[in-house]
């Protein structure tokens, strides 16, 4: 376990895995239910979850860490209108119709808690920003195609947000707009995808 100051690794990472986004496309690539060691397989085979060095059971443990963490997020961010299931073995995202709005509350559990905390990742925090930086790097070159930074002013336009919008507003914006123009989703497109990821490259705190 880690020792953190006030301002902790689990708060100051909770909006910052881009393993999100391609997960978001996976799971909208097929009608069955995914299992945790399958999406890993998948994300290495698109280049974008890096093979860790250790031993056996901590590599392991450090690739569905990372997976189970962007699930969690990516849960909470497609509510109201979609419910992702997360367990081991039984990943899904569906729709949900108007009239069950409703019903749909917070799935948060202990075992969102858990893989929302980054200190159970047993990492210093230079190598957890090291390791999700680089995961952005490795999902530019798949997807986005071009790590050609913006101007700082010219992602603001991007986000529609002035100079002095506060961090928070900044990351909330990032994900309205990811969800709303991810090509995945209805009415999406590739193209603005790719640009709110380049300004979220520039703005992201």
């Amino acid at each position: 376990m880690l020792n953190l100051p006030d301002e902790s690794i689990s708060h100051r990472f909770d909006d910052d895995n881009p393993l999100v986004w391609p997960i978001l496309s996976l799971l909208n690539s097929q009608d069955e239910p995914w299992k945790v060691h399958h999406l890993v397989t998948a994300l290495r085979e698109q280049a974008i979850l890096p093979e860790f060095v250790g031993e056996p059971n901590q590599v392991l443990f450090k690739a569905n860490f990372l997976v189970m963490n962007a699930l969690f997020q990516l849960q909470q961010f497609v509510l109201p209108t979609q419910r992702l299931s997360v367990s081991s073995l039984h990943i899904a995202l569906s729709d949900v119709k108007g009239d069950e709005l409703a019903l749909v509350g917070d799935d948060k559990n202990a075992l969102a808690d858990y893989y929302l905390d980054w200190r159970h990742f047993d990492a210093e925090e230079d190598e957890i920003t090291e390791l999700l930086t680089s995961f952005w790097l490795r999902y530019q070159q798949a997807f986005v195609t071009t790590t050609t930074g913006l101007a700082r002013d010219k992602a603001l336009a991007v986000f529609e947000l002035d100079a002095d919008t506060a961090p928070r507003l900044i990351c909330k914006r990032w994900r309205e707009l990811a969800l709303r123009w991810h090509p995945d989703r209805e009415g999406g497109d590739s193209a603005q995808f790719r640009l709110v990821c380049q300004a979220w490259q520039v703005l992201k705190p």
